[in-house]
């Protein structure tokens, strides 16, 4: 699982929006271990499901503007999430 959140450190979210709204910068921080993991079968599409739960996360955007009639905000981001959970599932086929 360890490593699983290493390539979610290391993922690269493309920048959104237009010239008038925009984010830009996109990255996702996980500062912590998962402790509650649970490895589970799903039946019904023949697969293995592992998911850590209740991680803590933060989301940043170096640089947004959004604009609405004359009001222009401008700035960077930061969005702290308490309870996450990410989930991993491996399909096979015969």
């Amino acid at each position: 699982m360890d490593t699983i959140l290493d390539v979610l450190n290391n993922l690269t979210i493309p920048d959104v929006g237009d010239s008038k709204d925009y984010l830009h910068g996109n990255h996702i921080s996980v500062q912590q271990n998962a402790k509650d993991v649970t490895l589970v079968t799903d039946v019904a599409n023949n697969a293995l499901k592992l998911t850590a739960k209740n991680l803590s996360a933060n989301f940043y955007t170096d640089s947004f503007r959004s604009h609405s009639w004359i009001f222009v905000a401008t700035g960077h981001l930061e969005v702290i999430m308490d309870s996450v959970d990410i989930g991993l599932g491996l399909s096979f086929k015969t």
